[in-house]
């Protein structure tokens, strides 16, 4: 039976927007792209045209009774209010980087779908890819024993540069959109994917004060307003008995990325969080040599020497994001729940959330969030016969 695919609208058409398209269009099957919009028309126009797809309003994709999915890839301070009023035209959800700024805002979203019978989900779904479903099936199959500890680690350096305004309201330096958030959910969402839910954390939280740096930037020497937390160093106790430790700043000097789980019977090194493949070692006790691990699962990073349909540079553009817009469109027409789910997404806030609240008062933050670890995908999919991994 040939497939019946989900009628999707894309909200935001920045830079981001390119790769999800360029997945959801050209790559699954279960996805319809209808159209796309934008606050800013032109750049709505050149990804309709770039994709063969409509140019719409929000307001069209909200009311159009064919398209049953909107993607919202718009910037972090709009999230929750994309998200929210697309759950009140009833359409499904799926949102790029965290969905809303706060445990709060989150939580009202998960509750909306919930009440409405709807479906929410939150990226990344970098943890789809082959990559770190090849750990969690090492993990799954005993090769490092019982998992006892992990570190994740990003450190990065996250300035005030550049002759021209923010990208996007309040640049990297605001609650829902400052490093934690907009970085974070990949090592989170690795780590529920790995070793499921988070029962408590504590830790330190910090915002890091700075300055414009570009002399020809209207607002050079004066401070930037860094109202979201710019380093959070937390350790995480999971209902599975593992304990971890998990870091991300944007006031390093460097670019550094690690997932590492330590188990009984040996160690697993992850690849980067922020992609949907790279190098996988393994470490066996009694053998110090590091072994490089195939892959069991396909949807790893294409060529990055692949050109791009626009022609110029596209963020991700060698990368399958928009795969979870793909799974979540798979558990509707299957009736399960899908993996990067809106419940996830909010688990991820509050990790982030409950750290800063630990830092406050000096206390361990117990969570209220609860996920499942989602499901693992089946491996030995690859090719062109790989879409069928999500229809289970």
């Amino acid at each position: 039976m040939a497939i019946q695919p989900l009628k999707v609208g894309l909200i935001g058409s920045g830079a981001i927007s390119y790769t999800y398209l360029n997945t959801m269009v050209n790559t699954f099957d279960i996805l319809e792209v209808v159209g796309c919009s934008d606050l800013i028309p032109e750049r709505s126009k050149a990804r309709a045209e770039l994709f063969g797809i409509r140019q719409m309003t929000n307001e069209e994709i909200f009311s159009d009774p064919d398209i049953d999915i909107v993607v919202n890839t718009t910037y972090p301070s709009s999230h929750y209010e994309i998200n929210r009023q697309a759950l009140l035209a009833g359409k499904h959800v799926y949102c790029e980087k965290t969905m809303a700024a706060t445990y709060e805002e989150g939580l009202d979203l998960v509750n909306l779908a919930r009440e409405r019978g709807l479906r929410l989900g939150a990226t990344p779904d970098t943890f789809l890819g082959g990559g770190f479903q090849t750990c969690r099936k090492l993990i799954d199959d005993g090769m490092i024993g019982e998992p006892v500890t992990v570190d994740a680690r990003l450190v990065r350096s996250y300035g005030a540069g550049g002759a021209a305004p923010f990208g996007r309201p309040g640049g990297m330096f605001v609650p829902g959109g400052s490093v934690p958030y907009d970085m974070g959910g990949y090592y989170t969402h690795a780590l529920i994917h790995l070793l499921g839910p988070v029962a408590r954390v504590s830790g330190f939280a910090r915002k890091r004060p700075r300055n414009f740096t570009h002399p020809r930037n209207a607002h050079y020497g004066e401070p930037v307003e860094v109202t979201g937390a710019t380093t959070i160093v937390g350790a995480l106790e999971f209902v599975g008995g593992c304990y971890g430790t998990l870091t991300v700043t944007s006031d390093g000097a460097a670019t550094d990325t690690c997932i590492t789980v330590f188990g009984t019977e040996g160690t697993l090194i992850c690849p980067d969080p922020n992609e949907f493949s790279g190098p996988i070692y393994l470490i066996r006790k009694g053998n110090p040599t590091p072994m490089l691990m195939p892959f069991t699962h396909g949807y790893c990073n294409l060529d990055p020497s692949t050109p791009t349909l626009s022609g110029k540079r596209e963020p991700g553009h060698n990368a399958h994001r928009g795969m979870g817009v793909a799974d979540m469109a798979w558990a509707i027409r299957n009736n399960r729940p899908h993996r990067a789910s809106g419940e996830m997404g909010l688990h991820t806030l509050e990790i982030i959330d409950g750290i800063a609240k630990s830092c406050e008062t000096g206390l361990v933050y117990t969570m209220q969030s609860r996920p499942a670890q989602p499901a693992p995908l089946p491996a030995g999919y690859f090719g062109g016969d790989a879409e069928g991994c999500l229809d289970n």
